[in-house]
């Protein structure tokens, strides 16, 4: 099949998908036997706040106990992962507080490091639900950041104001059914955290790039599938907005494993974008997993009607668990934006931990290596340490 037809595949397959098939967040936790981001998130293709069951099955499972005597059990653990600790909200209402900042320090032990703090994540979220079964809800979630500028040393700009990040309904509508309507992140390939990662960036999957529109989940095991059409972000500028159609579709082959398949096509006034592709999660043992991606992007200039580029990009990721809430994590990437001859080839890695050492508290720390190979420059190479606090309430 030539790659011309990527658009029609995409439609094509996502109306097969919604039609015929019978289907039933945090990716890594396939490990745990967390197959599906709704056990954890309100948005069933996972991302932004965590329902109650997700709050008690990260105090009481995934966090390290270490500093609790054994006389608090988990199960204790699980009930101070409220809003509020241990105290009750009314069904209908659920807020939560989430903030990230990064460390880093480019080019270690070189006359040319650059040592920078840049805060990441600050948002808010509210939950109201019309029913105790939580089958009408609203999410709500605003931000107030200032976009990561990897290896700058620039002035930055004045951090923007608070503005709206998701605003959606979901209505469910049966056992298996539920539909989403608002501003949230569209569906495509695997929900990774890493917003800046050549995976989530070519794609325009990055922290940002939320949309309205409404999308279609049906999950009933083995399968889970949601369809969703966009009209682009409602901050953007009218000719800036990306609209189209974009499909996710899983398949759980045995417990702890999942592969799924997954299309998008949008365009705005002056680029258009079509991609697909294959994706797979695989538990090991208790808590450990690996992850993958594979992909083609294929871009147009519509202002100079050029050529469409056609490019390819991958995803590789180990999950180690090392003892209760401290886990190894490693990571490999590649992008090659132009698969012609000559075109350029980006690779990076990175080795390190990711911790859950307390209550609400990630920490992580790695060292990444990128490098980008070209036919005319050679080899170019950089080396940064990274170092992440998460908190939440």
């Amino acid at each position: 099949m030539k790659f011309d037809s990527l658009k029609a595949l995409i439609v094509v397959v996502g109306l097969v998908l919604g039609v015929s098939l019978p289907v039933q967040a945090y990716h890594h936790f396939i490990g745990y036997g967390y197959s599906s981001c709704m056990t954890c998130h309100y948005n069933g293709a996972g991302g932004g706040a965590l329902n109650d069951y997700g709050r008690a099955l990260f105090a009481a499972e995934i966090t390290s106990r270490a500093i609790f005597p054994v006389t608090i059990s988990d199960e204790k653990l699980g009930e101070h992962s409220k809003f509020l600790a241990a105290v009750d909200l009314p069904y209908w209402i659920r807020p939560a507080i989430k903030g990230r900042t990064i460390g880093l320090q480019t080019n270690p032990g070189s006359p040319n490091k650059t040592e920078r703090w840049i805060p990441m994540q600050r948002e808010v979220y509210l939950t109201l639900a019309a029913d105790e079964e939580n089958k009408y809800i609203f999410v709500g979630s605003m931000t107030n950041n200032e976009e990561p500028r990897r290896f700058s040393t620039s002035v930055e700009d004045k951090a923007p104001g608070w503005a709206m990040k998701e605003a959606y309904f979901r209505l469910q509508l049966g056992e298996t059914s539920w539909i989403y309507a608002g501003q949230l992140d569209k569906v495509y390939g695997t929900r990774e955290i890493n917003h800046a990662g050549y995976q989530r960036r070519v794609v325009g999957m990055t922290q940002y790039d939320q949309s309205l529109g409404v999308i279609y989940q049906r999950s009933v095991l083995p399968t889970e599938i949601f369809i969703g059409a966009f009209e682009g972000n409602t901050a953007e500028k009218p000719e800036d907005r990306y609209k189209g159609a974009s499909f996710l579709a899983e398949y759980e082959p045995a417990e702890k494993m999942r592969v799924g398949f997954s299309g998008l096509t949008e365009k705005s006034e002056k680029l258009s974008k079509d991609a697909v592709a294959l994706t797979g999660r695989f538990g090991i043992g208790t808590g450990s997993a690996f992850s993958a991606e594979m992909g083609l992007v294929r871009d147009k200039n519509l202002a100079t009607n050029a050529d469409s580029i056609l490019g390819a990009y991958g995803l590789f990721q180990s999950f180690i668990r090392i003892t209760r809430g401290y886990n190894f994590l490693g990571e490999l990437e590649w992008y090659r934006p132009d698969t012609s001859v000559g075109g350029l080839h980006n690779w990076r890695w990175n080795l390190g931990f990711l911790t859950f050492p307390l209550p609400r508290t990630e920490v992580r720390a790695a060292a990444v290596n990128s490098r980008v190979f070209s036919q005319a420059n050679g080899t170019e190479e950089f080396w940064t340490l990274q170092a992440q606090l998460h908190w939440s309430l």
